[in-house]
């Protein structure tokens, strides 16, 4: 599926989110870019992934990451992204994420 990772998150009135990850102190908004680049190069408290899981997690963050504007994932990139976003971010913007990976509309209903 192509998805285009420079699509801006929005909340739920439209507004744009913002990217304050990882104590960034600008206002830049948050694209789907950032998140999904931010969420598989973490680490979480609950998972030690082994070098190959963090070789894979590296190769596809590298990919979404250089990529300007569509992107062809597979379902189990997709999958795996959405885990990690899941884990990374609270429902706001894993809400406006899974719209956009699942082939929603860019903007939340």
């Amino acid at each position: 599926m192509k998805i285009n990772v420079t699509t801006v998150l929005k909340a739920f009135n439209g507004t744009p989110h913002k990217d304050f990850a990882e104590g960034r102190t600008t206002e830049n908004d948050l694209t789907l870019k950032t998140a999904i680049v931010n969420s598989l190069t973490a680490i979480f408290n609950d998972e030690k992934p082994n070098g190959e899981e963090s070789f894979k997690r590296g190769q596809l963050a590298h990919r979404v990451y250089n990529s300007n504007s569509d992107i062809e994932l597979t379902a189990e990139n997709i999958a795996d992204i959405k885990r990690l976003v899941g884990k990374y971010y609270g429902p706001a913007i894993v809400f406006a994420a899974y719209t956009i990976l699942e082939g929603g509309t860019e903007k939340p209903k």
